[in-house]
């Protein structure tokens, strides 16, 4: 605000208001105000919508089967009897694999909030994330710890959000634009 003989000023837009008054100000009366920077709101391109979308429901339903798991867990120690020589370390590893689930459920979740708020943190955390997932899906794959259909799933969805996570409008929208390749050089006589 600017105060001035006749009373305050305030700004609105791109002229300032009397609020005696509600008039317009001539410029010419007021002494000059800096502005401060703009804003340029970037528009978010609808591929991170649906990333965002995928790891919102992917991070929900990790933290569901996480907390099932440390549930069943607690629930088995509590209820079974812990004099079968390999029960502790069974519900040990149960315990130790739903913490994990959870942790990376929350993970999940915050790469979905920085994905839709535009942070470059959330790009290169993201895709560090999906490509481990992949390796552990084709590890898993090999092992034939799961029927096919269900890993094939999970692959296919991690490629999916490595597509769009690496087009020239997400990386822009999120600062991480590649650098632009140089001109070609026009060839010179023979």
């Amino acid at each position: 605000m600017t105060l001035v003989a006749a009373g305050w000023y305030c700004m609105n837009d791109d002229y300032l208001i009397d609020p005696v008054t509600g008039r317009p100000i001539e410029s010419l009366f007021v002494p000059s105000i800096r502005r401060g920077p703009e804003i340029v709101v970037k528009e978010r391109p609808s591929e991170i919508t649906v990333v965002v979308v995928l790891e919102v429901v992917g991070g929900v339903l990790e933290l569901l089967a996480g907390l099932a798991l440390l549930f069943l867990s607690a629930f088995l120690t509590r209820f079974l009897p812990m004099g079968i020589p390999f029960m502790p370390g069974l519900f040990g590893l149960v315990t130790l694999i739903a913490v994990g689930g959870v942790i990376i459920a929350l993970i999940d979740l915050l790469i979905a909030w920085g994905l839709w708020a535009g942070r470059g943190w959330a790009w290169v955390v993201g895709l560090i994330l999906v490509i481990l997932r992949l390796i552990g899906g084709l590890l898993i794959l090999i092992a034939g710890l799961v029927t096919l259909p269900m890993i094939v799933i999970g692959m296919i969805e991690q490629i999916l959000i490595i597509y769009l996570l690496t087009r020239p409008r997400v990386k822009a929208f999120l600062g991480r634009e590649a650098a632009l390749s140089p001109a070609p050089q026009a060839a010179g006589p023979i």
